[in-house]
């Protein structure tokens, strides 16, 4: 999409807009061009570790909207037969342009995976979505004193519950915002053997998200100005 934008800068937003009570209105677009089913395979495995973060709006297809590089360049993604979209055949006159006035396009994707790769996706949103509806919402936390960090688990149908002290606890802090592990190596003072398995074992306990390189622990403070 060319918004200069990682998968894990999207997450860490989401983070902190969801800590600071911010209303993020976003959506999940999907059915870009050279992209595999891997790549929705890995999404299905990430949402439901962020069943505690606010929700988007919606998750739909990607459009060719005016001006996006969809619509400035379709044969680069896969567009063909871009068109108006059918609704303006109601709106203007039939004497209107409708190539030039019309902000929303209809048009064919070539090649693109099939509607299966995208169905367990649509189905975790719509589930996250659900779930946030209710009065009682899923949650992360992680409560932190001088040399632990408890985190109590509700994004499940059951609650866990977890207690890390010394240098687990320093790492998972560690990472309250994105790291790599050669920055925490070095803000540490962490053998790097050593710190690669504590990372790995809270990624296996779906307290930390992994993406682009880097890692972010997905438990939001409890404790006040932290």
């Amino acid at each position: 999409m060319r918004k200069n934008v990682t998968g894990m800068g999207n997450l860490e937003l989401l983070k902190w807009t969801t800590y600071h009570d911010i209303n993020n209105l976003y959506n999940i677009l999907y059915g870009f061009p050279g992209e595999s089913a891997e790549d929705y395979r890995d999404q299905a495995a990430l949402l439901p570790k962020i069943a505690h973060l606010q929700p988007p709006y919606a998750i739909a297809r990607a459009r060719a909207d005016r001006g996006s590089p969809m619509f400035e360049e379709p044969e680069q993604h896969s567009v063909s037969k871009l068109r108006p979209s059918r609704c303006y055949r109601y709106i203007y006159p039939p004497s209107y342009d409708l190539g030039r006035v019309s902000y929303f396009f209809d048009h064919d994707n070539d090649g693109g995976l099939p509607p299966e790769s995208y169905r367990e996706c649509i189905r975790l949103v719509c589930e996250w979505k659900r779930r946030w509806a209710k009065k009682s919402k899923p949650y992360l936390r992680m409560v932190k004193t001088w040399e632990s960090v408890s985190i109590h688990d509700g994004r499940g149908d059951k609650y866990r519950g977890y207690r890390f002290d010394d240098a687990d606890a320093a790492v998972y802090e560690g990472c309250t915002d994105a790291r790599t592990i050669d920055e925490l190596a070095d803000e540490l003072d962490h053998p790097g053997e050593s710190l690669a398995g504590t990372l790995q074992r809270f990624i296996d306990l779906d307290l930390i998200a992994r993406l682009d390189g880097k890692y972010l622990a997905l438990a939001l403070p409890a404790n006040p100005y932290h």
